[in-house]
């Protein structure tokens, strides 16, 4: 969201850069940054754990200390502790959200892996529509991805950063960079599209 944001209202330009956003998945960005394909990735849960595995990556920058996501239920869930017996929607199987979902369950008293399913839904919006077609009783969302799950009818059970502290989000580079122009950075996307802010 930073990024984006930076993007829109000009910040970019203020300091004579004109970097090229490519919207990508986590695990694709790291891939591109280890490649070379692009410069910066704002995965920054997923940069950590490729350097900790010896790649080439590291950690450029961490934009906040809590994170910004909210776990959203459907109707009739009206409380975390509603969802023992039920199900929750993740991105994905072993990255950061899915970590952070699993602590948060256990600090409700909830086991990940006895009360509650976490099942994989993919990004936000298809993560919503399995909300909206039954397949999950609740989802994990980022901003501004609540306030859409709400517009559906959905409700806001929790807060992350309320009881969590994770550096998040943030960028990470490769661990040499060429002169090459223009400069790349992978966000992260509900689809893959290509802007250019030149």
């Amino acid at each position: 969201m930073p990024i984006l944001a930076a993007s829109k209202f000009g910040l970019y330009e203020q300091e004579g850069l004109r970097p090229e956003l490519i919207f990508m998945r986590p695990n694709i960005s790291v891939t591109a940054v280890v490649t070379g394909q692009v410069e910066f990735a704002t995965a920054h849960g997923s940069i950590v754990r490729a350097a900790a595995q010896g790649m080439p990556v590291k950690s450029l920058m961490v934009v906040a200390d809590r994170p910004a996501y909210y776990l959203v239920g459907k109707p009739g869930v009206n409380s975390v502790g509603a969802l023992r017996g039920r199900s929750v929607g993740i991105a994905s199987l072993g990255g950061s959200v899915h970590l952070m979902t699993k602590e948060f369950l256990a600090q409700n008293n909830l086991d990940a892996d006895k009360n509650v399913a976490l099942l994989v839904t993919g990004d936000h919006n298809t993560s919503i529509q399995a909300m909206q077609n039954g397949h999950v009783d609740a989802a994990v969302l980022s901003v501004p991805w609540q306030t859409v799950a709400e517009k559906a009818g959905f409700r806001k059970l929790a807060y992350f950063g309320e009881v969590m502290r994770l550096p998040w989000p943030g960028s990470g580079l490769r661990m040499k960079i060429s002169a090459r122009s223009p400069i790349s950075c992978a966000a992260p996307s509900a689809q893959p599209s290509k802007v250019s802010t030149s």
